[in-house]
């Protein structure tokens, strides 16, 4: 590990003293070889009535080469990850972990028995699965707990309960990208549903949840029929039941497809009396949920990977419950109090503003991962995270490495495929209906780091246009000289 991060340090450690950026204008500046900034022009004069902003610097030498539209706020999709890793990184710091344990006012086993109530205390692990949890009440076993007089109590108050991104839109309540954002995450929050074909046609199909326990209400309304136009749809019903409606064709052997967890509770609890049973442990009590006393003994510990493993996760697979439980954590941190939406996003603002001098008028910040519309940021904001860090030795090892990187993983192994740019981009992808960003860093072949935002909100859904803008600057940059 320690070999890796030497070697991304050498990659991208060479620091440089800040300047000042260009002037900030509704037209194209250049500060650079005027070829650069002419190709640059005819990329998006070519693109129309694109709306789009596009900041360019080069880290090796200090200059701003490029400003277009960069004080002009956008809606930055996933690219707004970019702000929580970097907040997290720093405030947290590269060695922070998840924890998350069972605890008791007493520790003393008599014959097996513990004569008193566990409190099993989650954290808002992203990572934390369902083998986690039984892991730690295997090492309850292993401490020779085979009963507990008492009840167990789930500790999930580290976040408020107000779990679904602010004005995030209704119909997502169904994916999974869109999954309630909680203290006691499990697998994700979601669950897999396998759907097969019936027996005859005109019967319903078959309809199976793939883990254990369920802890999740289907309405089965699929049918088997003989059509290859056939669909799956999922909607939510008063009681949070999901109704699964639609049709299956007879010739298809199976269909999969995930549903987020809408009562986490219940999961939550029922993954804990599975693993007592898995661990042979009998509980004389309930599962209930309370906040742990202040005295307490800690007798079972899970931590998770350290942090820049999950940013990198984060990033590279642009996963929006790892981003949204880091947003409440930071909430939960800095203002030293329940996670929420409202000081998560405070404690970024606040957290990069004082550590890399970003100046948020005209942001606006409702959620860590870009789920909301609502989120605006500029180029400009950007470009001060994006070239603080590289300045930062520590930061920059943990956050440069985790990007997608073009031509090889995340969201940009199908991009920037050709040997002449593969694996000289580091950026994050950001994808919306009508929204389009690529942000993050590129190699040129003088062996200079070039930072550069392009965040694009466009009027139609031809994403493959607006990818092919971020492309092609990306590779002018790789290019120039």
């Amino acid at each position: 590990m320690k070999k890796f991060i030497l070697a991304i340090g050498l990659c991208f450690g060479i620091l440089l003293q800040p300047t000042c950026y260009a002037k900030h204008t509704t037209h194209p500046v250049s500060k650079s070889p005027a070829p650069i900034a002419d190709q640059i022009n005819y990329v998006i004069k070519r693109a129309g009535h694109v709306n789009m902003g596009v900041v360019i610097k080069n880290l090796s030498t200090g200059e701003t080469i490029y400003d277009y539209n960069g004080s002009q706020a956008y809606i930055p999709a996933s690219n707004l990850k970019i702000f929580t890793a970097v907040a997290a990184l720093e405030f947290l710091t590269p060695g922070f972990q998840y924890l998350t344990y069972i605890a008791s006012p007493t520790s003393t086993v008599t014959q097996g028995v513990l004569a008193g109530d566990l409190y099993v205390v989650f954290s808002g692990d992203p990572s934390l699965t369902q083998a986690d949890i039984n892991e730690l009440f295997l090492q309850l076993k292993l401490r020779g707990i085979s009963r507990v007089d008492g009840n167990i109590y789930i500790d999930d108050n580290y976040f408020d309960h107000d779990t679904m991104v602010p004005a995030a839109l209704p119909e997502d309540a169904t994916f999974c990208f869109s999954a309630p954002v909680v203290a006691n995450n499990l697998d994700h929050n979601c669950i897999g549903i396998y759907v097969k074909p019936a027996a005859k046609i005109g019967e319903l199909a078959n309809v199976q949840v793939m883990q254990s326990p369920t802890s999740v209400n289907l309405v089965n309304q699929i049918d088997t029929l003989r059509s290859a136009k056939c669909n799956i749809t999922a909607t939510m019903d008063a009681n949070k039941s999901y109704v699964l409606d639609g049709c299956i064709d007879k010739k298809v052997s199976m269909q999969a497809f995930s549903l987020p967890v809408q009562d986490t509770r219940r999961y939550s609890a029922d993954i804990i009396k599975t693993a007592m049973k898995q661990a042979n442990i009998v509980l004389n009590g309930q599962v209930l949920f309370n906040k742990r006393p202040p005295r307490t003994v800690v007798l079972a510990l899970h931590q998770s990977d350290p942090l820049p493993m999950l940013v990198k996760h984060m990033l590279k697979e642009s996963d929006n419950l790892y981003a949204n439980s880091l947003l409440k954590t930071l909430g939960a941190r800095y203002f030293k109090t329940q996670g929420t939406w409202v000081n998560g996003t405070n404690a970024v603002v606040s957290i990069l503003s004082q550590d890399n001098g970003v100046n948020f008028a005209s942001a606006m910040l409702v959620d860590g991962a870009g789920l909301s519309r609502e989120n605006v940021i500029t180029p400009i904001q950007m470009m001060q995270v994006l070239s603080t860090v590289y300045q930062n030795p520590e930061i920059a090892n943990a956050f440069i490495p985790g990007l997608p990187t073009g031509g090889v993983d995340g969201t940009l192994e199908g991009r920037f495929t050709e040997g002449a740019y593969r694996t000289r981009v580091y950026a994050k992808t950001g994808t919306m209906s009508d929204v389009s960003s690529l942000s993050g860093y590129v190699k040129n072949y003088k062996n200079q780091t070039v930072a550069f935002s392009i965040l694009i909100n466009g009027q139609d859904s031809h994403l493959g246009k607006y990818r092919n803008i971020e492309d092609t600057i990306c590779k002018i940059l790789i290019l120039s000289s």
